[in-house]
């Protein structure tokens, strides 16, 4: 209980400086996958009032790290869409919970310890240690050293190609989801004017009503295989995420250290 009444007293003192990163499924990737920094991550339902003295704490500790460039405190709200989204994705369940991302691992790990302040910002600091590069292999994990080493060995030139290339098949694949998205939207719109006249002209009864019965019929059978194209693009550009993010990752950082190699000469 001090423990907590403590972290309480720091959150007063910090007052409106107090602030971590609120993360939502939208800019999740861009923020913690894709970061070089490690970042520590609560989840929690703001609507449990025996979760906002975690959550103010957890503000508290996000303005304790603010000025570090090593570490991200964030949060993610788990009864708005975007936080729900991230639940699903992550398999958060029964808030509150606490993850932690160790780049350029992919995977975000449970944190198993006390929820408590002390506990927490222990913790914190400790992540912020293990932060891994190239130049800093001792700080890398076994698995990101075996996935660093098949860079290690190329060019600037090679690797800044390299990147490119799967920023280019990642904004492709993007790109084609969304036009999906516009033509499912678009074949939508047809569908709900369709079926509205579909319902004068039955009132009406009249003699056009079985060609229009079967216009409609034809373009909700559209609209459902639009439907379906759209969840193979969704799927398909989520596997290439989740295969392309790490890595690309990880020839970014071994490119910066090569130049930053070749400076030196």
């Amino acid at each position: 209980m001090r423990r907590w009444l403590a972290a309480g007293w720091l959150y007063l003192a910090i007052g409106a400086q107090a602030e971590s990163t609120i993360l939502t499924d939208a800019d999740f990737d861009d923020l913690v996958i894709r970061s070089e920094r490690p970042s520590l991550l609560l989840f929690y339902n703001p609507l449990n009032a025996s979760q906002l003295e975690l959550q103010r704490v957890w503000e508290a500790l996000g303005a304790q790290f603010a000025n570090h460039t090593e570490l991200l405190v964030g949060e993610v709200n788990v009864t708005s869409e975007g936080g729900r989204a991230l639940c699903r994705r992550f398999r958060v369940k029964s808030p509150p919970k606490v993850r932690y991302f160790h780049p350029p691992d992919e995977t975000v790990r449970r944190y198993k310890g006390a929820l408590q302040p002390e506990a927490i910002g222990n913790f914190a600091k400790k992540l912020m240690r293990r932060k891994c590069s190239l130049s800093r292999l001792r700080k890398c994990t076994r698995r990101q050293q075996t996935a660093m080493r098949e860079y290690m060995d190329l060019s600037v030139e090679e690797l800044e190609a390299e990147a490119a290339a799967m920023e280019e098949e990642l904004a492709a694949s993007e790109a084609a989801r969304l036009a999906l998205e516009e033509e499912v939207e678009r074949k939508f719109d047809e569908a709900a004017r369709s079926a509205l006249h579909l319902e004068a002209v039955e009132a009406a009864e009249g003699e056009e009503l079985e060609s229009v019965r079967q216009a409609h019929e034809a373009l909700m059978a559209e609209v459902e295989k639009r439907f379906r194209s759209l969840d193979e693009a969704q799927r398909e550009e989520r596997s290439l995420r989740e295969e392309y993010v790490p890595h690309l990752q990880l020839v970014k950082m071994a490119a910066r250290h090569r130049a930053s190699l070749k400076e030196e000469l």
